[in-house]
Parts: structure tokens; sequence; C-alpha cells
């Protein structure tokens, strides 16, 4: 166990009044340099702080608090308004997996629990090399808590790439590019619309491998739910968003999908985003408003082909701009040819 566990013990300790503030303090004191469970338990053996029932109570609940339904967890990878990312071992499957945990505050809201349960939806609808895999999803009925388990991805989100790399190079981005179109093609015949495509949900593998995650935001056709819009609040991120989005449109589809994802190729390539400001009002307005810069004016690689891509994929208006995967797929295979034409 590690020295999470060895914290855990000791505030467990403490708060079923087993031992004092003075004795837990004497105990990590004698602890120092030391980097095990086994010999912290040992020192409140040897000094009588504790009995050996004691330990074994405690080290029962130190396990159940790291463990979620048949998940042992590791360590967190992320955390955000939903709630926390840990990576976690599969302890009937012997492997590792992500698993998504939601906030026990907003389990309470309808909302949120309903956008919780469309994404574990989408999920299981969905089985792409190009989207992660979901194991399933469930609650844990000690601790109250919804989780879905995910394929752990080694490797790390375009939004790091970009961020390590600064602008990433043409061909480089439309491989990427055309990995995430295929999975939106595979969503796309599934009915299901992102809704929040942006480098942060958009895993890279140590073998270049693009997968595109988190389906928080996802519309399933047909499906009724409670749309966050209906609030008076706009989803996805301002950055990427969509104009129809910004507006507040209901009826979305794939085409706002392509927006954001223009967004994001123009922030591959250049490195910087194309609209931004500290308020997300000015941002959705820039998007409604104002014209794509020129992503050539940022890095001299990106040609006319590619230019004129991007200015398609983040045309003002749906009509504009390519229509469904399979013509966006042809638009990047030519591209890389060298023309749209």
């Amino acid at each position: 166990m590690n020295r999470q566990d060895v914290i855990k013990f000791g505030q467990l300790a403490l708060q079923k009044g087993m031992i004092t503030q003075e004795q837990l303090r004497e105990a990590i004191i004698a602890f120092q340099n030391k980097d095990n469970l086994d010999e912290f338990i040992q020192i409140f053996i040897e000094k009588g702080f504790l009995t050996s029932t004691q330990v074994s109570i405690l080290l029962e609940k130190v396990k159940k608090a790291n463990q979620i339904g048949h998940y042992k967890i590791i360590r967190q990878l992320g955390s955000g308004g939903m709630g926390v990312v840990y990576l976690a071992e599969d302890l009937q499957q012997g492997i590792l997996v992500a698993l998504k945990v939601l906030n026990p505050e907003l389990s309470r809201n309808k909302e949120m629990l309903s956008r919780f349960f469309r994404e574990a939806a989408a999920f299981r609808m969905l089985e792409h090399r190009n989207i992660v895999k979901s194991y399933g999803e469930g609650r844990d009925e000690n601790q109250g808590v919804f989780y879905i388990a995910m394929e752990y991805v080694e490797g790390q989100s375009l939004a790091d790439l970009i961020e390590q790399k600064g602008q990433l190079s043409p061909d480089l981005a439309l491989d990427i590019l055309r990995q995430v179109v295929i999975a939106l093609q595979v969503a796309y015949e599934k009915g299901i619309i992102h809704r929040d495509i942006k480098p942060e949900n958009i895993l890279i593998t140590k073998d270049g491998t693009a997968k595109l995650t988190d389906f928080g935001l996802v519309k399933i056709k047909d499906q009724k739910h409670i749309s966050l819009t209906q609030t008076g609040m706009f989803m996805g991120t301002p950055h990427y968003i969509s104009p129809e989005q910004a507006q507040g449109v209901k009826n979305l589809d794939i085409r706002s999908d392509f927006y954001s994802l223009g967004i994001t190729l123009f922030h591959m390539i250049t490195g910087v985003l194309p609209f931004d400001s500290d308020s997300a009002l000015v941002i959705c307005q820039k998007h409604l408003m104002e014209p794509l810069p020129d992503p050539a004016d940022y890095n001299k690689m990106v040609s006319p082909a590619l230019t004129e891509l991007i200015r398609k994929l983040t045309a003002k208006t749906p009509e504009e701009r390519p229509q469904t995967p399979k013509e966006l797929l042809e638009m990047i295979e030519k591209v890389r040819m060298g023309s749209l034409h």
C-alpha cells in the first residue's frame, strides 16, 4: 500500500476515536524515513496505541475506501466539474481502466445525472479503435457514487501535445483530424452527435492513434432528455463552440461537431486559438460575428488547400460546411494530395 493509505489509516483511526491527536503526531514522527503502511501499523502496535483487532477493522475500511465497485483505485488522473477520473484496476478482469466517478453532489441533480447516463449510453453504442472503449457503468452502494469504467489510454491529450509542440506539422494535424472524423462517422451512423469536440477530449496513444472521449454532452437521436440549454446555459466549450451552439439551437447535427473540429485544426497548426477573451460571452460573439484569422499568418507551412479546408469547416452557417463525415474524409484526402479541387 502507498503513502496515501498511510494517511487514510491515521485519519480513520483518529476519526473513530481509537487514537488521540497527540498519539497520531507521535506515530508520524516515528514514521519518518519509512514508506509503507505495515511499518506505520507496527509503530501503533509497539507503542500500545492500537490493538490487532482495531488494526484489522481499520485495514478493512482503508481497503473499502480504495475501491469503487470492483475497481481498486490506484491514483487520480484528472478532475473537473463533473467529477474525478482515476486510474484503477479491474479486480475481476485484471486490467487497468480509467474510472470516471460522478461528483456525489451532482448525482442529486437530475440534469447532471441524465448527462452522465447519456455518456454511458453513448459509450455502450460505440466500439472503434478511434473511440475510447467502455467497460460498463454502475453505482457503488457503499460510497453512494456513480461511475463509468473506460479504456485507460497510455499517452497524452491533444491539448497536451499542442502545448508541448506549440504547432503541429500539417501532416500530423491532418492525420489526427482524419482519425477523429472516422470516430465521428461511427457515432454519426448510430445517430450520435458529440457536441464537445476539443483537444482535451482527443487522446493520442504512444503509437499515434487518436481516440475520441468524453461524451458527456452527447446528443443521441430520438432519445428524450433534459437539455442544459433549457436552463439558459449553452452546451460546449466556448473556444471551440459552433455559432449555432452559441445561439442555443437545440437541433444540432454533425455539422456543429465539424465546426468545433475546424477550430481544433486551426489550434493544432497555429498553436493559438482564433477567438479568445476573458469572457465566454465575448468568445461566443466572435464565433458568431468575426471572420476567422488566416492560419498561414501563424504558420507558413500551411498550404492554401489546408487553409481552405479550415475555412469550410468553420463557416458560420452549417449549410456551408461539409455535410457528412464521408464528404469530410474525401476533402482531407484531397488536401493531402495538394488541392481541394
